[in-house]
């Protein structure tokens, strides 16, 4: 009965934490803040994130490795209150040099949060041999997280009108229930560590070359649909007032995207499981990223909200495929959180060079085609990573260690 408790809890937690979010309001309109209430410039802006996503690839991995050794509840109730600590400073502080430390703290903290509390989940189901309750779970707060993210890109220009500062004051709050909820909801490390028995010696070799070699190509296919979403999404609001929509209604047109992304990820687990062969669902994303991006740049119309379209689909199905990292790490993994922060990493850098690439492309190409340079280039590259992880895979070089 304490079994199905202690499940039951972080059931709850996980839907609760997918309604709300991290940065909820706040992430919808941080451009407009840091323009209009702290009053940086474009260039300084662009500056700030860029300095944010450089800290959070710096400490990607050490904060992975502080998670697995003084817990991982723990570091991830700490990176609530960093978080709540700098959204803080932002609401008194708009000096250019302490918006700056500020960002390399909440790099920290965002790191420190990165892959912990899915680790902690993904543990605590399987040691209960609740593997496949966890995926729809999974699944299912996705869906969840799409559903919220759309009704507070509806209200956000109405809050930001009323007041600048209220969307951090409403994430605040809301972090500060979680931080509360956490502290009962979440198991303690120690729960998990007693239950389990007869823990391979090799586990302990976790973070040795071939253990991260067994994992790093699946890494790297996720990586890779990961920012080019992450990054295409830059360029969706000029796309969008190019092709003649008016700026009004861009906030009900990526509402409308993200419903089509919370219908996808719940029906993720039956797509999944009807297509079965893992390599169809690999050579699936290639091609739907292939004609989600390419189209933009051969149509340049209306017509471009359907390839935006099928790119939110792929939006849709990534968490579940992404959630299947863990196949690739040894079950009852004591290190489970930095093998996951190597992939958080990947993203990070990802994500890094494919800015870089489109600064540069958007110099001399509409942003229609930087889009579609994007993804002829993500798909030559998927479809290296991809031939090379069946290749080894297929030789057994690579384990899978938990199957569908």
């Amino acid at each position: 009965m304490k079994s199905y408790t202690e499940i039951h809890k972080i059931k709850i937690f996980m839907y609760v934490q997918a309604v709300v979010g991290y940065q909820l309001f706040f992430g919808s309109i941080m451009t407009l803040f840091y323009l209009k209430y702290s009053k940086v410039s474009f260039s300084e802006y662009l500056t700030i994130e860029s300095i944010l996503a450089v800290s959070i690839a710096l400490f990607e991995i050490p904060s992975g490795w502080i998670a697995d050794r003084f817990g991982r509840k723990n570091m991830f109730l700490l990176a609530i209150v960093g978080g709540i600590i700098c959204n803080t400073i932002l609401i008194y502080q708009s000096s250019y040099i302490v918006l700056i430390i500020n960002n390399i703290i909440l790099g920290f903290f965002t790191a420190m949060s990165s892959g912990t509390d899915e680790s902690l989940y993904y543990d605590y189901f399987s040691l209960k041999n609740q593997i496949k309750e966890f995926k729809q779970t999974y699944s299912k707060t996705q869906s969840i997280s799409f559903i919220a993210t759309m009704i507070a890109t509806f209200s956000i220009g109405f809050l930001f009108d009323y007041s600048m500062i209220s969307p951090l004051i409403i994430d605040n709050a809301i972090m500060f229930s979680m931080l509360l909820m956490g502290l009962f909801a979440l198991p303690n490390e120690r729960c998990i560590s007693n239950l389990k028995t007869n823990i391979n010696s090799k586990l302990k070799e976790l973070c040795s070359f071939s253990l991260i070699k067994n994992a790093m190509p699946f890494f790297i296919i996720t990586a890779l649909i990961f920012s080019s979403l992450r990054t295409a999404y830059s360029l969706y609001q000029p796309i969008i007032l190019d092709i003649g929509i008016d700026l009004k209604y861009i906030g009900i047109v990526l509402a409308v995207f993200n419903i089509i992304s919370s219908v996808v990820s719940y029906l993720a687990p039956s797509i999944f499981k009807n297509l079965k062969n893992e390599k169809i669902i690999l050579f699936l994303f290639v091609f739907s990223i292939g004609v989600g991006f390419i189209g933009v740049g051969i149509f340049q119309n209306y017509l471009v909200l359907i390839f935006l379209v099928v790119q939110q689909m792929v939006r849709g199905l990534l968490p579940l495929l992404a959630m299947k990292r863990n196949y690739y790490i040894p079950s009852n993994c004591e290190n489970r959180t930095t093998m996951l922060s190597i992939g958080n990493l990947l993203n990070t850098l990802s994500i890094a060079i494919m800015l870089f690439l489109q600064s540069i492309c958007i110099r001399y190409l509409a942003a229609f085609n930087t889009m579609e340079v994007t993804g002829i280039l993500t798909v030559i590259l998927m479809l290296i990573a991809i031939l090379y992880f069946i290749v080894k895979k297929d030789k057994g070089d690579i384990i899978c260690y938990q199957e569908d």
